[in-house]
């Protein structure tokens, strides 16, 4: 999905500027009554954050949350890993999407490995085709965590499918991308982030969690603040670009955020490049459990932001049906 062409008035490195909806092309009364359903409908939601034309149009937090308060965004961290390995591409660190994990990683690799497992590519990660044995829990990545070596622990998983033969979401495989990310950089995401990421979007990350051996994990751990997960989001709206920098090249958000394999939810949704895609709403979102959404509408010039209380099983419903029903159909031709 491209980026609109639209002239944009400034990027937000220093912060966020706001403006009444109706200033930016938005109906603000779907808007309130958005606000009216989350507060009797969708109790466990943190907050609703809406831009538009990259401004701040409207913003509401929710349970005793504010827009200082950060938030564990659980498997939105699939997105950053994501753009991150397009960084990757960009300065050299990895040459193809076809490179196969055996020859990044080759010490997990014997001559007895399963054929198939030499066969996965950084592609087949990026769109959870691996092949690797998981579940609906993802219940894999946990157990990987009673490991000393987490890459041999997730490789260790038998194969159940071919190499792009069938989507499985599958956490412990992502945190193979954290690995390779190490290897080739030599830091770990976390510190390829802060200068490739972080600080030229003026973003104040300040957890990462790690594995033990100081590889950031690669499914989940980034806390941010909602204002800060809509920056990701229209970075990627912008086409990789900020403030006249590319950041993630335009050729990798581009194929990131369109169809490679068949998903699941959220909606009736598929799958690129750890970012989910609802090709119905010309729409794609980073997600996480328990309510955790960062919604990009291109052809609208629209970011949308919630977040809810991800301490809850089963998780608490988020209101991403209102996003479409209401929100969407507010934003008035993105053409400035």
């Amino acid at each position: 999905m491209d980026s609109p062409n639209t002239q944009r008035d400034y990027f937000p490195t220093d912060g966020w500027r706001t403006s009444s909806p109706e200033a930016q092309q938005m109906d603000e009364a779907p808007l309130l009554k958005v606000d009216e359903l989350i507060r009797a409908d969708y109790p466990d939601t943190h907050c609703l954050l809406v831009i538009r034309h990259g401004y701040i149009v409207f913003e509401r937090y929710y349970d005793g949350y504010d827009l200082d308060k950060r938030r564990q965004v659980r498997s939105i961290t699939k997105s950053f890993i994501s753009a991150l390995i397009g960084i990757a591409f960009k300065e050299g660190f990895l040459t193809s999407l076809d490179q196969k994990i055996a020859d990044l990683l080759p010490e997990y690799f014997t001559s007895d490995t399963d054929l198939r497992k030499k066969a996965i590519t950084l592609r087949h990660l990026l769109t959870m085709t691996a092949g690797l044995e998981c579940d609906d829990s993802d219940s894999n990545f946990w157990l990987i965590r009673q490991h000393n070596d987490w890459a041999k622990a997730a490789l260790d998983f038998p194969m159940v499918y071919e190499p792009g033969e069938q989507f499985v979401y599958d956490s412990a495989a992502m945190h193979l991308l954290s690995i390779i990310l190490s290897r080739q950089t030599g830091l770990s995401a976390s510190q390829f982030a802060q200068t490739r990421l972080f600080e030229p979007l003026g973003m104040d990350v300040r957890r990462w969690p790690a594995d033990p051996q100081g590889n950031s994990e690669g499914a989940a751990g980034l806390t941010l603040t909602a204002r800060d997960m809509a920056k990701f989001g229209y970075l990627y709206l912008s086409g990789g670009k900020w403030n006249g920098q590319e950041i993630v090249p335009e050729w990798f958000v581009k194929e990131s955020t369109q169809e490679h394999s068949k998903g699941g939810n959220p909606e009736p949704a598929e799958y690129g490049y750890l970012w989910w895609v609802v090709t119905r709403f010309a729409a794609y979102c980073a997600a996480g459990y328990g309510g955790q959404y960062i919604f990009v509408i291109p052809d609208r010039d629209l970011v949308i932001v919630t977040t809810a209380d991800h301490t809850l099983v089963p998780p608490p419903e988020a209101p991403v049906p209102l996003f479409f029903k209401h929100i969407v159909p507010a934003a008035h031709d993105a053409q400035r």
